[in-house]
């Protein structure tokens, strides 16, 4: 099996943090099989432990 692309680059939280030092909080958003929108809020030292392990 082959490993798959990232679409996203992993230093991008940090950069977009690095850019805006008010950010406090991050909302993340999804929606589930039934389309109903689903969401958490994290803090932001929490961001690049999202985008490594989602």
């Amino acid at each position: 099996m082959s490993v798959p692309q990232r679409a996203v680059q992993l230093t991008e939280p940090s950069e977009f943090l690095k850019e805006h030092p008010e950010v406090q909080f991050v909302d993340l958003l999804i929606a589930d099989m039934n389309g109903v929108v689903r969401g958490k809020r994290i803090e932001r030292n929490s961001l690049n432990k999202v985008f490594e392990k989602g």
